[in-house]
């Protein structure tokens, strides 16, 4: 008789370990942030007119699906350098981003012929950057700001979707995915698999992290903020 021994679970290294706790302090460094900006405060606030309300909560979902498409392409494209394993991680976070059958309608700019707004634009052009000319595991660092930004804002506005739904009140800015726990644990075990292999994956990961959170989320979704409050003439009363 055959024993099939199950695989020993991998060790990560100190290093791999450590620069994932720092990534992790960094995305509740940008979270208070958000509680802090403007626009977390007027979808918040029950005396905020609710048309303004549901137009910010609209424009960030429109700027958070843009994003989605276009980093994409970019996920699948590091797979191609990184070993089998690691490269699975990576397609598999990208597959449902890719098999989206809305995902044309959701790239907006490109629908409606328009150029970019400057902030989304300035969010493609630091991936491409980091890309094209620094350590392409950067990308792994600010994809990690993108998952769990939106992991965080679920978590803290899960608690009143119920009460929101039944009374008609302003949605959640990010809509939960059934797998968000799963998608969450997926790249913890990425980023720790790739400084485990290549320390200095890490400093490259902390770069990209820190060059992305200048224009996202806070950036990108003031500029949505601002542009959804154009569209009436009615605002925020202070």
């Amino acid at each position: 008789m055959t024993t099939t021994l199950a695989t020993p679970p991998k060790r990560h290294s100190p290093a791999a370990l450590a620069v994932f706790d720092e990534l992790d302090s960094r995305v509740v460094d940008v979270f208070a942030d958000i509680h802090a900006w403007r626009g977390w405060k007027f979808i918040n606030n029950p005396k905020a007119p609710r048309p303004q309300s549901a137009a910010v909560v609209h424009e960030i979902r429109a700027t958070t699906r843009w994003y989605q498409s276009h980093r994409a392409e970019a996920a699948l494209a590091l797979a191609n350098h990184l070993p089998a394993e690691e490269a699975d991680i990576v397609k598999a976070l990208s597959d449902e981003l890719v098999d989206d059958p809305d995902a044309e309608r959701h790239d907006y700019a490109s629908l409606l012929g328009r150029p970019l707004a400057p902030a989304c634009f300035a969010a493609a052009a630091i991936r491409a950057r980091i890309a094209g000319t620094e350590h392409g595991l950067g990308l792994i660092g600010a994809d990690y700001l993108f998952e769990q930004m939106g992991a965080l804002i679920v978590q803290a506005t899960e608690p009143a979707a119920p009460q929101a739904q039944a009374t008609g009140e302003t949605p959640l800015v990010i809509e939960p995915t059934p797998n968000l726990e799963q998608r969450a644990q997926m790249m913890k075990q990425l980023i720790l698999d790739v400084v485990t292999r290549l320390p200095d994956s890490a400093a490259a990961m902390l770069r990209g992290f820190d060059c992305f959170r200048v224009v996202y989320p806070l950036r990108v979704w003031d500029e949505a903020y601002e542009r959804a409050l154009k569209g009436g003439d009615r605002f925020w009363p202070r």
